[in-house]
């Protein structure tokens, strides 16, 4: 059994949340995606770093179907990254960190994190 938990509490000298949380179950693949973007508060549009991030990671993963699934996720971080990477104007210089965590039905599961956010695995109440 998978457990997904996630709370965001919005700097309270900011207008929007730079958080973005983003939990999907693929029914189809009989498989989970969770996804935690935090957008760099120091950077431009920290918010939509991080919306961005998510949004885009989950549009290209779908679009990838036919790839597996490591390439899937190698291939959707690096589309997010250069899109974000791309902004102009006002968003100009725009980042945020990101992690993921992927399950599928044969029990692969995938991590990545980049930045300073992580994910971690409880079991038996202990961290791994």
């Amino acid at each position: 059994m998978i457990e997904l938990t996630g709370n965001s509490v919005k700097y309270f000298e900011k207008e929007k949340n730079g958080d973005n949380l983003h939990f999907e179950e693929f029914v189809e693949s009989n498989s989970v995606l969770c996804i935690v973007a935090d957008g760099i508060s120091k950077q431009p549009c920290d918010w939509l770093a991080s919306e961005t991030a998510c949004k885009r990671f989950v549009a290209n993963f779908i679009r990838l179907s036919e790839s597996s699934d490591q390439e899937r996720i190698e291939q959707s971080i690096k589309e997010v990254n250069n899109f974000i990477l791309q902004q102009a104007g006002d968003c100009s210089g725009m980042s945020a960190t990101f992690s993921l965590f992927y399950w599928n039905k044969s029990g692969a599961s995938f991590v990545s994190n980049i930045g300073d956010s992580r994910v971690y695995r409880c079991r038996a109440g202990k961290l791994d």
